[in-house]
């Protein structure tokens, strides 16, 4: 018998969208929703990527026979394309990082050889712009040549000023940094003051018994230790006249008690100066005398600012009140005292610093040369020994009891009390003086014919 071949059956093509394999069907599906299925074959083709899976999916038109159109599907792990991509990436990126971090390194660096200078730099500027050249310079190295210039430019500044303030009142030249308007203009303002002068007493004699060597260094020491006192209380130097000084408070800064600190300062000065004596003594010859300086202290009125011409100008203090601080200092030798200061500036004192035990007396009512008005004048000491200070207390109460009487016209009895006052303090000169005045005077104002 003849075997009948069996005749194998076709099977039927399955679907994708009905594939058993999830993936077959996940992705025919996405395929169909794409809608491009009847469009030109060129169009048969794209991709797609699916995060959540990590898949690839490519897709594009397949040549066939029979009038077909295939569409070939490959699916592939994301992995196989893009690990290479994901290396080169992360790799790139480590480089950049260590790029990065290799340059903020090499800045900071950079930075901190070329900062840190510069900063010094700049704390030295603010010191020389506050004209504090009590601190030491900045002092600092630099390999950039830039730097370098700076700080040479710096020093030459700060040599510049220095010199500069030594010749002019260091609050002008401060005034001038900070450049203020009217600075380095010719321009005045109306402002009360107190004015000093001070002169040394046979200064000319004296000069006449030294070396110009010797004469140099006493005036040296002399100007160095009275203008420090001055600066010290607040004051500004104006100018050395000769052997003389000017000093003024209140201008071109504000003094608060700037007649208080005045007269401070003029009891300092005399202070010193038993110190300065001995030192020259030991210094220059046993036989250098003693210097002896005369001080006049007023407050009053004046013109303050830049005085002079567009082209020459310096800054200081003009008026009647500068005159007669001026003729109280010269009137210190008609009284033989060493401080004297107008009733203006007795009004306008407190508690003198640093010196408890200041005495003020009232020394007569004088108009000084080349003023009609007259004005009280008033001596003013200083004691640290508690009973002398109560023995010059009680020297000028007695003083100034003969000194009412008399002005109260009551003759007789202010010479009887005046001539007990110099039984007891015989080498006070202004009793002697005004015993003399109360035989020849009528009690009115002493007019003095010598400046």
């Amino acid at each position: 018998k003849k075997k009948k071949k069996k005749k194998k059956k076709k099977k039927k093509p399955v679907e994708a969208t009905a594939s058993d394999n999830e993936l077959v069907n996940d992705v025919s599906q996405r395929l169909l929703m794409r809608g491009e299925w009847s469009a030109p074959d060129e169009q048969w083709s794209g991709d797609e990527l699916l995060e959540e899976d990590g898949l690839l999916i490519k897709w594009g038109p397949l040549a066939a026979t029979g009038g077909l159109r295939w569409l070939l599907v490959m699916v592939v792990p994301r992995a196989v394309f893009y690990e290479s991509i994901d290396q080169n990436t992360l790799v790139s990126a480590l480089l950049s990082v260590a790029f990065i971090a290799l340059s903020i390194l090499v800045a900071a660096c950079v930075g901190h050889f070329v900062a840190r200078p510069l900063v010094k730099l700049g704390r030295a500027m603010k010191t020389i712009g506050e004209l504090d050249f009590n601190k030491p310079p900045a002092t600092f190295t630099s390999v950039f040549r830039e730097v370098r210039e700076l700080k040479e430019y710096y020093e030459t500044m700060m040599v510049a000023l220095r010199s500069f303030s030594r010749f002019v009142p260091r609050e002008v030249v401060r005034r001038i940094v900070r450049r203020e308007d009217d600075a380095d203009k010719l321009r005045v303002v109306r402002r009360t003051v107190t004015i000093l002068f001070s002169d040394i007493a046979g200064f000319t004699t004296m000069a006449e018994s030294l070396t110009m060597t010797q004469l140099m260094r006493v005036m040296r020491d002399y100007y160095t230790a009275m203008t420090a006192i001055i600066s010290h209380l607040d004051g500004t130097t104006g100018e050395y006249l000769g052997d003389g000084i000017l000093a003024f408070w209140n201008s071109p800064e504000l003094v608060d008690d700037h007649a208080t600190k005045a007269v401070a300062a003029a009891v300092q000065m005399q202070s010193l100066l038993t110190t300065l004596n001995r030192q020259w003594k030991s210094t220059i010859s046993p036989t250098f005398p003693d210097i002896s300086v005369r001080i006049g202290i007023h407050t009053g009125e004046v013109f303050s600012g830049n005085i002079g011409s567009p082209t020459h100008m310096k800054f200081g203090v003009v008026g009647d009140a500068v005159n007669l601080a001026s003729r109280l200092e010269g009137v210190c030798k008609v009284y033989r005292v060493g401080i004297l200061i107008s009733e203006e500036t007795y009004v306008a004192l407190t508690d003198p610093p640093d010196y408890e035990h200041t005495c003020y007396r009232r020394l007569d009512y004088v108009a000084v040369k080349g003023r009609a008005a007259g004005t009280w004048i008033y001596e003013v000491s200083a004691e640290r020994d508690a009973e002398r200070v109560r023995d010059v207390q009680a020297l000028y109460q007695q003083y100034d009891a003969g000194l009412e009487l008399f002005l109260g016209k009551h003759v007789r009895r202010s010479r009887r009390h005046v001539r007990k006052v110099l039984q007891r303090w015989p080498d006070d000169y202004p009793s002697a003086l005004l015993l003399q005045r109360i035989d020849e005077d009528d009690g009115g104002v002493r007019r003095l014919t010598e400046k």
